[in-house]
């Protein structure tokens, strides 16, 4: 529903869970639009982009550290600042991973999505995140 109130026409998903449905689908472009919608919620900016956890009604703590432990201090990033991003895997996509970065220089916002990185060797995901990173440092100011 809130895929075609944001006139998402090549998304649509019929679970939350993001496992795998002949139903689920989205592009790229769309996935951006998605990250960029989430990071206007104050909320979800804040837990996207955050190094600490969240603890929800006592019950559950949140804490994502995939950027932190891979871009920490972004070392290897000469123009952005990574600062949140989300991860995710099933056999039919691949590795994927939305990240949402600044500019050093420039301080404006970029969203990347890479997707259909194969399972493979736990090179996989180093992988993904130099694709990011060049991506990143070729593109973005």
């Amino acid at each position: 529903e809130k895929a075609k109130a944001l006139k998402l026409s090549n998304t649509n998903f019929d679970n939350c869970t993001g496992l795998h449905s002949d139903d689920n689908y989205t592009t790229c472009r769309e996935m951006a639009a998605i990250m960029s919608y989430a990071l206007e919620n104050p909320l979800c900016k804040e837990l996207l982009t955050s190094y600490k956890g969240y603890s929800v009604g006592n019950m559950y703590k949140i804490y994502s550290s995939w950027y932190s432990q891979r871009f920490s201090n972004n070392p290897r990033l000469s123009t952005v600042t990574v600062t949140g991003g989300k991860t995710g895997y099933i056999d039919e996509s691949g590795f994927c991973l939305v990240s949402y970065a600044i500019g050093k220089s420039s301080g404006k916002g970029y969203v990347q999505v890479i997707v259909g990185q194969p399972k493979g060797s736990g090179l996989t995901e180093s992988l993904s995140v130099q694709d990011v990173r060049f991506v990143y440092d070729n593109y973005a100011k």
